[in-house]
């Protein structure tokens, strides 16, 4: 049995769509058609992704090796094969393939842009007027790729690398035409609203409210519901980073109003719109809507194919972070630390390192020291620390020393509150010669 025919065996035996499998391993739901045809042989990598995601024991892994490969589908760039570079425009997509995609460190997913398809990029963006859903699907993909990326590294080393590839984008919308436009529409909305994302968590609220706009716009006239209803939810995003809750609420509320919008996306815009409650102090109604989003949530978990791709991360766990946060602003912090605490033991080992989940860990910190707690407090202070050693963020360590400020204040010669100065201090010395980007 060829490896495409086995991995076709395993998908359907676990009762998998292509969608749900491409999602777990980073790759293009068309690519792993494509594979499961015998059209295309992936790398070892990859087979070692859809292995673990099937839980196949080793045995898609087996029939990748063993497979006789004279005669077979074309085979993706193995390690150690010379790597052509891209040229020209096609370069800002570079920095995907390049650090993460063949060098085969754990950054980030690997092996999902073939040589091929890099020609095919190349050649596209010299020569827009030739873009078709093949290019589109790739450029998806490589925006799928990006989003996995940030979640390990933060935003601030993506930032540059996105500005320019939306440049890109941006001639291709513009020259898109026919049946291809509203799907060159629909990534370019997706590109703007992740761009708005990267300048929103490095402290760039003006940048990314235009990005925002722009997306709204590519939405727009795509009558994309769920990027439309996204990019309002994003702006009351920003209204939540400036602590605004009028403007909070109201586009919160205004991303659920359309009942065609997925659950899933619904479900973000009804818990943001609960903090912005929590702010006002209007604690039934927060609750109410804690638990209509978590009955949304329930929704887009039984139909996940449904959901569109930036979804991805929303999961119990995340709702339980919300409703902690909810609590917090709430002033109930022993309700939000056992909730915080609840929400980050279930997610994964990964995700619980992330930039966006700091936020959580800062907040429960922020809790503990309400309730006088200096010594919790501290020790969850350092966990957001070592995240923001490891990310760069900006935004979260000004976020740390304003959190320091408040310990010191209240506790000046506590051994906690001075380690955690130290390595705050640590941290500013560390950033000032340091400008990562992944280009």
């Amino acid at each position: 049995m060829t490896f495409g025919r086995r991995l076709r065996w395993w998908r359907q035996r676990r009762g998998m769509s292509l969608a749900i499998l491409a999602k777990r391993c980073y790759v293009a739901k068309g690519y792993l058609s494509r594979v499961e045809r015998d059209l295309r042989r992936p790398q070892r990598r990859v087979a070692e992704l859809l292995d673990a995601a099937l839980g196949a024991d080793g045995e898609l892994i087996a029939a990748w090796v063993g497979e006789d490969t004279t005669g077979a589908a074309p085979a993706d760039a193995s390690d150690g094969a010379p790597k052509r570079r891209l040229s020209g425009d096609a370069a800002v997509f570079g920095s995907v393939r390049g650090p993460w995609f063949d060098h085969g460190d754990d950054t980030g997913p690997v092996g999902v842009v073939s040589l091929d398809d890099e020609e095919r990029l190349s050649y596209v963006l010299r020569a827009p007027h030739t873009l078709d859903l093949t290019v589109v699907d790739l450029l998806a993909t490589v925006l799928a790729a990006q989003r996995r990326i940030e979640d390990r590294v933060g935003a601030a080393p993506l930032i540059e690398s996105v500005r320019a590839q939306l440049s890109v984008i941006e001639r291709l919308v513009i020259a898109a035409r026919g049946p291809v436009r509203e799907r060159m529409l629909d990534v370019g909305g997706q590109w703007a609203q992740f761009a708005g994302w990267l300048h929103a968590s490095a402290g760039r609220p003006q940048e990314a409210g235009r990005y925002y706009e722009r997306a709204l716009q590519w939405g727009g006239e795509a009558d994309n519901r769920h990027l439309i209803a996204t990019a309002l939810s994003m702006k009351g995003h920003l209204a939540w980073l400036s602590r605004m809750p009028g403007p909070l609420i109201g586009l919160s509320r205004a991303a659920q109003r359309d009942p065609a919008v997925s659950p899933g996306v619904r479900a973000l815009a009804a818990q943001q719109e609960a903090r912005g409650l929590a702010l006002t102090g209007e604690a039934d109604l927060m609750r109410r809507k804690l638990d209509e989003a978590a009955e949304l949530a329930a929704l887009a978990a039984g139909h996940p194919d449904e959901e569109p791709p930036w979804v991805y991360f929303f999961t119990p766990g995340y709702l339980t972070l919300q409703r902690g946060l909810a609590y917090r602003c709430l002033g109930r912090h022993r309700e939000a630390i056992e909730l915080l605490r609840g929400g980050l033991d279930a997610l994964d080992p990964d995700t619980r390192h992330t930039e966006w989940t700091a936020g959580y860990v800062l907040q429960l910190a922020v809790a503990h020291h309400a309730l006088g707690e200096t010594d919790h407090a501290c020790s969850s202070a350092l966990q957001a620390v070592r995240i923001a050693e490891r990310t760069a963020s900006v935004r979260l360590r000004a976020q740390l020393l304003d959190l320091h400020a408040r310990l010191e204040r209240d506790q000046p010669r506590h051994p906690a509150v001075r380690e955690l100065g130290d390595r705050l201090r640590s941290l500013a010395h560390a950033g000032q010669g340091r400008q990562t980007t992944f280009s």
